[in-house]
């Protein structure tokens, strides 16, 4: 069998975002995660236990920065969700699929540079 690698469009930034929440909007309540990574095009949410999202749920969300309180407003569907015991404080995890591309925050792309990516 061949191995695969799959190719982003878009490559992630994946550090820790400890600084940053994220908040969605879904069926009258407000849910409180963590960023997992982020692109121009989608994000991943980290959850400390299971929401009652579903993949293909069309959602508003927002990314906060704990102390400068810069946000940016999203508006997207799950893409998908998982899973992962091993991420023991933030086992679940959402992928979101953003409607339009976004432009990354400048404290996100220095990050980014920070941390090693080229974007």
């Amino acid at each position: 069998m061949e191995d695969t690698i799959e190719k982003r469009k878009y490559e992630r930034i994946v550090k820790e975002f400890k600084d940053y929440k994220v908040y969605i909007e879904f069926n009258s309540a407000l849910l409180e995660g963590r960023l997992g990574d982020i692109s121009e095009k989608g994000m991943c949410i980290l959850f400390p236990k299971k929401m009652q999202l579903l993949a293909g749920q069309e959602i508003n969300a927002a990314l906060i920065h704990r102390t400068t309180k810069n946000d940016l407003k999203i508006q997207g569907k799950i893409a998908w969700i998982k899973n992962k015991p091993e991420y023991k404080e933030n086992p679940f995890l959402c992928g979101v699929e953003f409607d339009v591309e976004i432009e990354l925050p400048d404290d996100i792309i220095a990050i980014s540079y920070a941390a090693g990516f080229d974007i």
